[in-house]
């Protein structure tokens, strides 16, 4: 299973490194198979279309991985919340969710911090927890569908 992610994780490096307009995409191919797809399609689309999506990925990734400054929870959750919209938003069913695991909106709309007792409450099955940015979320199944 470790493989499998480290495999994962180095095709995304290979394809945010990866300069659409200049290099060799057999190369690409080359470096990881899980590109052998973008061949099939016309070279003139396919570094359009693939450097427009690199350049969105990035866009959403970077502020997430390399925070130029501290965030607040609701500016995170913002972040996180716009990436696993774009998900969903690619039509794999069922949704993901993610909400925070600390904090909770009150009845006036503000972010509050949740009483200890209330963090230990258990999840849905189709949730876990995690950390990240400074902040505990969960993320998970959407418990609608």
């Amino acid at each position: 299973m470790q493989e499998r992610r480290q495999t994962s994780v180095q095709a995304l490096a290979d394809f945010l490194n990866f300069n659409f307009e200049s290099d060799d995409l057999e190369e690409l191919k080359q470096k990881n198979r899980e590109f052998s797809y973008i061949l099939e399609r016309s070279e003139r689309k396919l570094r359009r279309d693939a450097g427009v999506v690199q350049a969105e990925t990035l866009n959403d990734l970077a502020p997430i991985v390399w925070p130029a400054n501290a965030l607040e929870p609701f500016e995170t959750w913002q972040l996180l919340g716009r990436l696993v919209w774009k998900i969903n938003r690619i039509g794999y069913k069922p949704s993901w969710v993610i909400n925070f695991a600390d904090y909770e909106f009150s009845e006036k709309g503000e972010l509050v911090k949740k009483e200890v007792e209330e963090n230990n409450e258990s999840l849905d099955h189709r949730q876990r927890t995690f950390s990240m940015l400074g902040y505990r979320w969960s993320f998970g199944l959407d418990p609608i569908f």
